[in-house]
């Protein structure tokens, strides 16, 4: 629960935490106060009402107001005892709890902040801001369904409160309610279109639905807002590292945001997000170096539980390997099998999963449709991983790709089936696993290398292609007769298969491209 509610720190609205508190005519040292306060000039804020204390020390007001110019001070433990003075003088000052309440919360005793917020709401039970504060204390605790229900209350008495849709949204997201969560904070940025936090939370929720597309938007749009804002670059960063889709990757861009984000914040979790965007770039060393550096913080924070996936993190820099966002849903399981040896680079069969990847019909004919499960930066890792899969049984085999400003990928797939009602029942089978980002592609088109009746030829010319960086497959003609085709990569169109029909006959093979 620790780790949750370090999160929730940063990722709930706590703006509703501190009010601005009513005052009545006084004199004129109170006044002054007051516009140094909306002015932000605290020290001089906190003489005025100094003054107006010693001229009448009881004067509730003028304390809480002293602790909220204290608390934008940073001077929190004298803010508390100023909201304290205010309470005792006038123990109806609903204000003076809600700002108590707010600051125990962000000393985080979560408990002592519903008690504030409880007291409240006693004094006051149709006060929305009350509902919210306390809200945001149950969800610091873990108890979502609380905190739910308080922000629902909120809303019930002032239906555009935007923070209260916000942070409802932000007790769904951990609750895993993605679509509800989104809903929310939509709402909220229809209220509020400037709320750069309701965009952050929105992004997060998107990117647990593997929408990397918009969360990627989302998180822009809250920078724009807010360029200063740390976590919303620090999550863009990890979208653009991590996403299981290499349409959205990009390891530069990713560095430079997770540098900004650690320079701009010392939160430990940022410097994951860095060492997986140097990962990403390629640069496994510096990712090693700082993901060694987070590990360390970890321990002296005395963190313990985040340990596992960081040092499985680790792992991977150190054997040059990106991390992809689906290792994090497979960490149960790689725990689970790490006593056993390294986990492959993309996963462990199952006998179930196995029969699912060898049922590829023998019935001659063509095969457009194949699952992609995996795509690697480094083309020889995916050779290595594509020949891993093959020493287990899989009908593995990859393709290079070049996707415009991002550069050269190889994709992994699995299988080839005739039709998409085929294919997507064996993805099925593949999701149980731990293939759980796996999905059918067409791809009609290859580019054929050989053709022959002879195994040992056909194992001739694999292995002189292999010297050559390509690890063909083979399957039987379509045409019906024996012949089985060596053949090299997946495309959509027969263009794209061209362009590596050209390559290889630069290096002396015979080519053409054929439909699968």
């Amino acid at each position: 629960m620790k780790k949750i509610k370090v999160f929730l720190n940063l990722f709930l609205v706590t703006s509703c935490l501190l009010l601005p508190c009513r005052s009545p005519a006084v004199e004129d040292t109170f006044e002054q106060g007051l516009r140094f306060l909306t002015t932000q000039r605290y020290d001089l804020a906190i003489k005025a009402f100094s003054e107006a204390i010693e001229v009448n020390p009881r004067n509730a007001v003028a304390y809480c107001n002293r602790g909220v110019a204290r608390f934008f001070k940073g001077e929190h433990d004298r803010a508390i005892a100023d909201f304290t003075s205010a309470v005792e003088i006038n123990p109806g000052y609903t204000e003076a709890f809600c700002n108590r309440g707010g600051l125990w919360a962000k000393k985080g005793d979560h408990e002592k902040a519903v008690a504030d917020y409880t007291k409240a709401l006693e004094i006051h039970p149709r006060y929305p801001v009350a509902y919210c504060g306390r809200g945001i204390a149950w969800a610091n605790r873990g108890e979502y369904d609380k905190a739910i229900a308080d922000f629902t209350m909120a809303l019930e008495i002032n239906p555009r409160y935007a923070d209260a849709y916000c942070n409802r949204g932000a007790a769904e997201f951990f609750k895993k309610d993605y679509d509800r969560a989104i809903a929310d904070c939509t709402k909220a940025l229809h209220i509020d279109p400037g709320y750069s936090v309701a965009y952050l939370n929105r992004g997060r929720a998107w990117f647990s639905k593997k929408d990397c597309a918009r969360a990627i938007t989302d998180f822009e749009k809250a920078l724009d807002i807010n360029p200063n804002y740390a976590e919303a670059r620090n999550q863009l960063a990890w979208t653009l590292a991590v996403c299981p889709d290499d349409r959205y990757r990009n390891g530069a861009k990713a560095v430079e945001l997770a540098k900004m984000a650690t320079e701009m914040s010392p939160v430990a979790g940022f410097r994951a997000t860095l060492a997986a965007a140097y990962a990403e770039a390629g640069r496994f060393e510096d990712a090693s170096k700082t993901q060694e550096s987070m590990i360390a913080l970890l321990n002296e924070q005395g963190k313990k539980e985040q340990l596992s996936v960081n040092k499985k993190r680790l792992t991977f820099y150190r054997e040059h390997r990106p991390w992809r966002e689906e290792y994090a849903v497979q960490e149960k399981k790689i725990e689970k099998h790490a006593a056993k040896g390294p986990v492959n680079k993309i996963a462990e069969g199952t006998a179930k999963q196995l029969v699912a990847r060898k049922a590829v019909s023998k019935k001659p004919g063509t095969y457009p449709y194949t699952i992609q499960v995996a795509s690697c930066k480094v083309h020889e890792m995916s050779n290595r991983i594509v020949t891993d899969l093959r020493k287990k049984g899989d009908y593995a085999f990859n393709s290079r790709v070049h996707i415009p400003g991002k550069g050269d990928w190889t994709r992994i797939f699995i299988g080839f089936y005739e039709n998409r009602k085929k294919a997507q029942k064996a993805v099925l089978e593949l999701k149980k696993g731990e293939f759980r980002h796996a999905y059918v592609v067409k791809k009609p088109y290859a580019v054929r290398v050989g053709s022959s009746f002879s195994d040992r030829e056909l194992q001739k010319l694999a292995a002189d292609l292999r010297s050559k960086g390509y690890v063909a497959y083979s399957i039987k003609d379509q045409q019906g007769n024996e012949n089985s085709r060596l053949l090299i990569g997946a495309f959509g169109t027969k263009k794209e298969a061209e362009g590596l029909t050209n390559k290889l006959q630069q290096q002396g093979f015979t080519t053409n491209v054929v439909l699968r």
